[in-house]
Formats: structure tokens, sequence, C-alpha cells
């Protein structure tokens, strides 16, 4: 299953602002209008394509994070830890905005983490639950800080 990142509509707003923003600053400088378009259409690009080629994929043997052209891949028999980050657990983002998978530690090294900001965090979760279930059960309680 695939999840992406959160993408509030406060995000939206700001990224179509900050467009009209250079739109405006393009024309007031002297550029023709055809300039101050493109440079709208640049600056939505850059915001959204990190939401476009940021994506996790939990298979039944993997958790795969896919960044631009960058992948990181995790045996889910090496998960140990899946648990929602205690310092972005708030309010206003909900519980489990921010997600720490952690793996096992290796002979020589302190174990890999991956953090995790999907939509739909619960969903991952339970998605993450299914294959392995310690992991996510040992991490239900919230940390002792």
């Amino acid at each position: 299953m695939r999840f992406r990142r959160r993408l509030g509509a406060n995000a939206v707003v700001a990224w179509v602002l900050s467009a009209l923003f250079v739109g405006f600053v393009f024309l007031r400088t002297g550029h023709p209008p055809y300039a101050a378009g493109l440079a709208i259409v640049v600056v939505l690009l850059l915001y959204a394509l990190p939401h476009i080629f940021w994506y996790w994929d939990v298979f039944p043997d993997r958790l795969v994070n896919r960044r631009y052209f960058s992948t990181r891949v995790f045996s889910m028999a090496n998960i140990v830890h899946v648990a929602p980050m205690p310092g972005h657990i708030t309010p206003r983002r909900g519980k489990g905005a921010w997600i720490e998978v952690r793996t096992r530690a290796g002979e020589r090294t302190a174990g890999e983490r991956m953090i995790v900001q999907p939509a739909d965090a619960d969903r991952f979760l339970a998605e993450l639950r299914r294959y392995v279930p310690e992991a996510v059960a040992n991490s239900d309680q919230p940390s002792g800080r």
C-alpha cells in the first residue's frame, strides 16, 4: 500500500500566495507577462514535487521509502520499533503525525531509522501492524518523557 506525505489546505494557500507574489515581483521589475506566468508555474512545481515524488510503500516483506531518485528499503524482519515521535505529538497535528521506524542494530551499527510523515498515520500504523505486530504493539504506550 502506498502512503504519501501530509498535505493541508493551509500549505496549498501558502504555495499559491507565494507563487502569486513571485509573479507580481516579476511584473513589477519589468519582465514580460509570460515570464511572470512561467515563474508562477515553476514556484508551484517546486512546492508540489516533494508531495509527488516522496512516498512510502508497505509490502509484506519490506518498507520502501522513495524520495525523488533515492530509495531506502527496510526489511520487515529487521523492524523492531514503530511509534509516533513524542516531540511531534500535538493536538493540532494529531497523534502520530510523524512516525519513527527503527531496525535492529547490526554488528557494527546502532541500527537505522526512518522518519515517516504519512497523510493517514493511523492507516499506516495499521498496515505495519499486519506485518510486524510486535514492533507496533510495543510502542502503543506513550514514552515517559
